[in-house]
């Protein structure tokens, strides 16, 4: 655990339209080192929704400031696409439920699944203004 007491209790995704689970993290440990990679797999059918919302629950023990996530996707480790989301105050001790709607900007037909799957690798750090306070790098696959 970082010395923050900052962790990922778990992170999940879900349909924006509908609401359907589509993936959730077995441990939410697993995204506090970006030192390993970790592997999730997703349904082909998300490449073509609108959009999708991610939830992440996490606790901390100390105070922070504000707290923002950076988030770089790669293909084949080149650069693609980055996002910034911002939560702000954290109360320290306390459990919170952070969730994003991500919408899709695509025209036409989006990229084929076989094209993605394992070269795509998603990059997020969780700061404290500038201070890293966590990070994970998570491969995607499309079954």
């Amino acid at each position: 655990m970082p010395k923050t007491g900052f962790r990922i209790n778990y992170i999940s995704i879900s349909g924006a339209d509908n609401g359907q689970l589509i993936w959730r993290s077995n441990d939410g440990e697993e995204f506090h080192s970006d030192s390993h990679e970790i592997e999730a797999t997703l349904p082909k059918s998300i490449l073509s929704m609108e959009g999708f919302t991610r939830e992440i629950n996490f606790s901390t023990d100390s105070k922070i400031t504000n707290l923002r996530l950076e988030q770089t996707v790669l293909m084949n480790e080149n650069p693609e696409e980055f996002f910034e989301f911002q939560f702000g105050f954290v109360i320290p001790g306390s459990t919170n439920t952070w969730q994003q709607t991500i919408l899709t900007d695509f025209d036409g037909q989006p990229i084929p699944a076989e094209l993605l799957s394992g070269n795509v690798v998603v990059l997020t750090k969780f700061l404290d203004g500038e201070k890293l306070v966590a990070s994970s790098r998570v491969k995607i696959f499309y079954v």
